[in-house]
């Protein structure tokens, strides 16, 4: 696995691959954006296919992370993934993760991986036309 700094076109690009969008888009999302400038771009590639992204925007007194995998890496590097990329982080800054109550598998991933429930924001994802309180997790 290689990680790289990535461009905002190489993200957006890999954000709006279908199995991705469906994750990282809530009812409210549009498919035109931009990636504000303070955001950190990191992506992880495999055999030369980009695999995964972490997204990193101030927040807080720390960084909220936003981590996406295709399909087929999930379960071979998505662990290996995150474990680089928190190493790196988590000596220098505080990270967060905002993830809907729908995604169980995704939080469990996250408290697998460190992270820790914070607190819960109450009906603020909106997914299918139903709405979802967001699990804040924090790796202190």
């Amino acid at each position: 696995m290689i990680f790289e700094v990535l461009t905002s076109e190489q993200t957006t690009n890999f954000l709006l691959i279908p199995e991705v969008w469906e994750r990282a888009a809530d009812d409210n999302s549009r498919r035109e954006f931009d990636i504000p400038s303070s955001t950190m771009k990191l992506g992880a590639f495999v055999d030369g296919t980009l695999a995964s992204v972490a997204l990193f925007s101030p927040f807080r007194d720390g960084w909220k992370l936003h981590f996406y995998v295709l399909r087929r890496f999930r379960l071979k590097h998505a662990r290996e993934a995150i474990k680089s990329i928190m190493s790196a982080m988590h000596a220098e800054f505080i990270v967060y993760v905002a993830i809907p109550t729908l995604y169980r598998e995704v939080i469990n991933f996250a408290k697998r991986s460190g992270f820790r429930e914070l607190e819960i924001e109450p009906a603020t994802a909106t997914i299918g036309g139903k709405t979802y309180d967001r699990v804040i997790l924090w790796d202190s």
